[in-house]
């Protein structure tokens, strides 16, 4: 428990509550076993127990995976446990409804004004307490992870009635997040954490190199070592390519600024990774951006490609 509490606070540059960190460490175990009982099917090994891998931040393998959709497996067991509590008439939902107002009574807030999106009409819902999970407000870096729908209406509408509006940017750069594909995409897809995992990330050890890449006039693939630059071997070698997606972030800013990124220099999330041979075998990653990731064992680069 001890470990998984320092890596926490590690892992997010120590800028995490100690208390509620110390909290999540402690009942860590008996999260995961509310995932199985809720049906998100995690992987298991030849004995049939749950199966755990590396992950970024840690120097040991202790995280349950689900392939590379754990986080997608994960929201769709807390939807099927909320969907069951609907069909049991214990919570009532209202798809297609939008919040318009917070409705405060004696300075506490007591309901919300809503209005249904296919019929147009005002709705009132009263209640002893009232809970805004709205998400966060990602359309503020115009293309970003987030829903379009996270667009920090209800925040306002809250701190407009007098709500405190601490840590504003709670926000997270994913190192291993698609480049924009078209003027077309509404919001950017993530590759699979395994990615980096499995692989080693690198950028041209010289801008040289890195140009005429991005001109199309040399090949990533003809690159040898000594052109090469590992930079998160280089700069973390305790942790490697698996140090925090925060620091990772950080240090693929800092080589995207110096002109070394690829495809686009001011892209600091598209990295070319050199797999080990057979590691996926044959196995093609179909992203939402028209874009195709693919990996042989014939040809152990990870290339990017257009989709017919």
């Amino acid at each position: 428990m001890y470990r998984l509490f320092y890596d926490t606070i590690k892992g997010g540059d120590y800028r995490a509550r100690e208390a509620n960190v110390h909290r999540l460490a402690e009942v860590s175990a008996s999260i995961i076993d509310q995932c199985v009982a809720q049906g998100v099917p995690f992987a298991r090994d030849y004995g049939g127990m749950l199966d755990n891998r590396s992950f970024g931040g840690t120097q040991v393998s202790r995280t349950f995976y689900a392939r590379g959709q754990t986080g997608q497996q994960l929201l769709l067991g807390a939807y099927s446990a909320l969907n069951r509590q609907i069909s049991k008439k214990q919570v009532q939902s209202f798809t297609r409804h939008e919040m318009v107002e917070l409705v405060m009574v004696d300075g506490k807030a007591r309901g919300i004004i809503a209005k249904n999106l296919v019929t147009g009409e005002l709705e009132r819902h009263s209640a002893h307490a009232v809970v805004l999970a709205s998400g966060g407000y990602g359309n503020v870096f115009y293309l970003s992870t987030n829903a379009m729908g996270s667009n920090v209406t209800a925040a306002w509408k809250a701190h407009r009635h007098g709500a405190l509006f601490g840590n504003p940017c709670f926000t997270q750069i994913h190192p291993t997040c698609l480049p924009q594909a078209g003027e077309y995409q509404s919001k950017l897809t993530l590759m699979s954490e395994s990615l980096r995992n499995d692989g080693r990330v690198w950028v041209p050890s010289r801008v040289e190199d890195a140009q005429a890449i991005r001109e199309g006039r040399l090949k990533a693939s003809d690159l040898g070592e000594d052109r090469r630059d590992y930079y998160l071997e280089r700069k973390y070698p305790a942790f490697g390519n698996l140090v925090p997606r925060d620091v990772a972030s950080r240090a693929a800013k800092e080589v995207c600024d110096a002109g070394h990124g690829l495809p686009l220099p001011d892209w600091p999330s598209f990295w070319i990774l050199k797999m080990p041979y057979g590691a996926l075998g044959v196995r093609r990653f179909r992203p939402a951006t028209g874009t195709s990731l693919r990996c042989t064992r014939r040809s152990p680069e990870i290339t990017r490609t257009k989709l017919p």
